[in-house]
């Protein structure tokens, strides 16, 4: 199991039989929030995939590429961690499903059909239009539940071109909880900011 041994303490509640003093066990494969699962998972990931025919763009590391004889594309799959979105145009559909199947054969997927909500982001596609529109409505909502702001005023000016903001050392001018919730505050509307928003990012910018 990667490149050096680990070992725990045994979980609380087993039988006696299976904790015995001065003894500890030795990891056979990585557990969910370990230090290493993620990159451990993405190497086996490659490894599948890369076996299967993908390979990287080159200049995403995550994103992979199935090209048939001719070299067009025919699969695209995206990774984030075991997040995964998979694009075919639709006469590549019975190449696709069987892809879905070895893959799913392999580590027990779970298809959620077609791409509506992917890390926070929501997506609506026309397909009369031949469009995709990707926004936050859902996360918005939840940050303004999270912050007590459900009933607040929308503004058209986010932040006006006037204002100037100082950073400041004294610890008087607001506590730590306070300073804790700006923080997180503004973090939250970074995040949207890099995913759909980038009409606010001189805002949180500014305020980070």
């Amino acid at each position: 199991m990667g490149d050096k041994e680990v070992y725990v303490e045994p979980l609380e509640g087993l039988p006696g039989e299976w904790k015995k003093e001065g003894k500890v066990w030795r990891l056979l494969k990585f557990l969910y929030g370990q230090a290493d699962a993620p990159r451990a998972w993405h190497k086996t990931l490659r490894e599948f995939l890369t076996g299967y025919g993908f390979e990287t763009t080159g200049y995403d590391g995550c994103t992979y590429v199935l090209r048939d004889d001719g070299s067009n594309p025919v699969l695209i799959l995206v990774a984030y961690v075991d997040d995964c979105i998979l694009i075919s145009p639709k006469e590549e559909r019975e190449r696709r499903d069987q892809f879905v199947k070895d893959f799913n054969n392999k580590y027990e997927i779970t298809d959620e059909g077609d791409l509506s909500l992917h890390l926070g982001v929501n997506y609506e596609r026309d397909r009369e239009r031949c469009t995709l529109r990707a926004h936050q409505g859902l996360y918005i909502e939840g940050i303004l539940a999270k912050f007590g702001m459900e009933t607040c005023n929308p503004k058209t000016t986010l932040l006006p071109a006037h204002v100037k903001t100082y950073k400041t050392t004294d610890k008087d001018w607001c506590s730590e909880a306070e300073h804790s919730l700006y923080r997180s505050i503004v973090g939250s509307l970074q995040y949207l900011a890099t995913m759909t928003r980038p009409d606010i990012a001189y805002a949180t910018s500014e305020l980070s």
